[in-house]
């Protein structure tokens, strides 16, 4: 991977990240102030296999590095769930 460039997207709604096939490295998530925080990712629609799915404390802005090669989504990041997040930023190669 070195030499590779990495890019980011920013997301605030559910649905295709338009990003296409790629390594997710990195996720920047800032919460709500209320709320149940839940973020879970699929590859290429809802109904994909799903990549990550974690749950967050309110009010916060949490980095969710991934070791390694990081995730690979073969089709695109889908973003299936994002209750109670603002905005969502991902680091991908």
């Amino acid at each position: 991977m070195a030499g590779s460039d990495v890019k980011t997207t920013r997301v605030t709604a559910t649905g295709a990240a338009s990003i296409g096939r790629c390594r997710l490295m990195q996720v920047l998530v800032t919460t709500a102030g209320s709320g149940t925080p839940e973020l879970k990712l699929t590859d290429g629609t809802d109904s994909g296999e799903t990549k990550l799915h974690v749950d967050l404390q309110t009010g916060e802005t949490d980095t969710i590095s991934v070791p390694a090669q990081g995730i690979l989504f073969e089709t695109d990041i889908n973003v299936h769930t994002v209750d109670d997040i603002t905005s969502v930023v991902f680091f991908t190669v």
